[in-house]
């Protein structure tokens, strides 16, 4: 039979169920008027959650009969996929709920009915996986989870449960705020991009919802006179309403910065092959085209002219470089191949503590690593060192200079070796 076909039915609510399908399809939605334009697009919808409640109905009858081990198949969703020419992939996936649901016989026959949505079958199994405590109690409220979703809008629905579920834990003990897993992991991947991962307790995360929120809509108003494209998209501007609040937290009382937030190593070599990228590769002084590599970036770790990363050394492609390239303020650096500076910085010989420039020329060379080898602690843990210490005649010169970690400046005091 060809897929196109539609197969004959013996279960008349399964054909009738296609024959409303079709004369909905055949329905010309543009002759309608607005209310009824209005009310198919509704209805559509409930049709589609009700859809995947029926389906619900049919797995758990599935899985109760065997169906997939009787047609010799090892698993129902590939079943289900020789039958429709599908993913078995995908529809795994799309069993999911319907196997979650299993469980749950008043939720199963809801969803079928189009009291609630798939939304809240979601919800409450991301309440279970996160709480499996609740598992039980779950089971005997599925009728308080129904009625409260059919007076409810679903914001008021979620907090709804979030109050059921705060009532099964009289003495708080999920609810501890010292229990380790709230905080925040950040992780550093190798191509340069942060991983911030959060799990904050209701009060410290109300205090986070308000802060953000705020400033995402200052940058909401801000960008009203722009055209859609230009805007940014909600996740951009959460991100951006972060990094203000960042920046306002770093500043000094006086406005200014302790130091850059960002700090950036580039070589001449690699930014003059990102601006001829960034200008279509056209030099505008000749209208011909510039020298670059279209296959290759210029860019590699051991090459001090093809260096491109953080002050902390950590590796960025170019295109990140773009924008604080053409804003930044500059400060050249030339430095030879034995990784000494050839041209003088400002040096203070009498100075107890090296000059934030002499401090950003010496991390530069480190590459924002603590000088012992093998050291692995934190970038903030640097201090800048005397290797020859100060109190024996070391001068606050660069090439008497060198990062080190709080441990190890502390471990080598002024002895002037490890």
């Amino acid at each position: 039979m060809s897929i196109f076909e539609r197969p004959s039915y013996s279960n008349e609510a399964i054909a009738g169920l296609h024959d409303s399908f079709d004369a909905a399809v055949q329905t010309p939605f543009s002759v309608l008027d607005l209310d009824e334009q209005n009310e198919f697009l509704i209805e559509s919808y409930n049709a589609m959650q009700r859809a995947v409640g029926v389906f619900a109905l049919a797995v758990h009858g599935a899985m109760d009969q065997q169906v997939a081990k009787r047609h010799g198949e090892h698993s129902l969703s590939t079943h289900i996929a020789a039958g429709v020419h599908g993913s078995s992939k995908r529809i795994g996936a799309e069993l999911a709920v319907a196997r979650w649901l299993a469980r749950f016989s008043e939720l199963r026959t809801a969803l079928a009915d189009g009291t609630i949505t798939v939304a809240h079958v979601n919800e409450l199994r991301t309440l279970e996986r996160k709480h499996p405590k609740a598992s039980a109690s779950m089971e005997r409220a599925q009728g308080f989870f129904i009625d409260a979703a059919q007076t409810l809008q679903f914001p008021q629905w979620v907090d709804a449960v979030g109050y059921w579920f705060n009532a099964l834990d009289p003495d708080g003990v999920l609810h501890d705020p010292t229990d380790p897993k709230y905080g925040a992991i950040v992780t550093k991947l190798p191509s340069g991009d942060v991983i911030v991962e959060m799990r904050l307790d209701p009060v410290t995360g109300e205090a986070w919802l308000v802060a953000t929120e705020r400033e995402e809509q200052k940058i909401f108003e801000a960008e009203a006179d722009l055209d859609d494209a230009d805007k940014l998209s909600p996740r951009q501007r959460t991100m951006t309403a972060i990094m203000r609040l960042v920046a306002r937290g770093f500043q000094q009382k006086d406005g200014t910065f302790p130091e850059p937030m960002v700090q950036l190593v580039m070589s001449e070599k690699v930014a003059e092959d990102l601006l001829a990228r960034a200008m279509g590769c056209i030099d505008p002084d000749t209208d011909g085209p510039m020298d670059f590599d279209p296959f290759s970036i210029p860019i590699d770790y051991d090459d001090l002219d093809r260096r491109c990363e953080t002050l902390r050394g950590t590796p960025i492609h170019p295109m990140h470089a773009l924008v604080p390239l053409l804003i930044a303020k500059m400060r050249r650096l030339v430095i030879d191949d034995y990784n000494q500076p050839t041209e003088r910085v400002e040096d203070v010989p009498e100075f107890r503590f090296f000059t934030k420039k002499q401090r950003q020329v010496l991390l530069a060379l480190a590459r924002g690593k603590c000088s012992i080898p093998g050291c692995h602690n934190p970038y903030s843990w640097l201090q800048m060192d005397h290797v020859q210490p100060h109190n024996h005649h070391g001068q606050t010169v660069l090439h008497n200079g060198q990062p080190l970690c709080q441990p190890h400046n502390k471990a080598k005091g002024d002895r002037g070796v490890l």
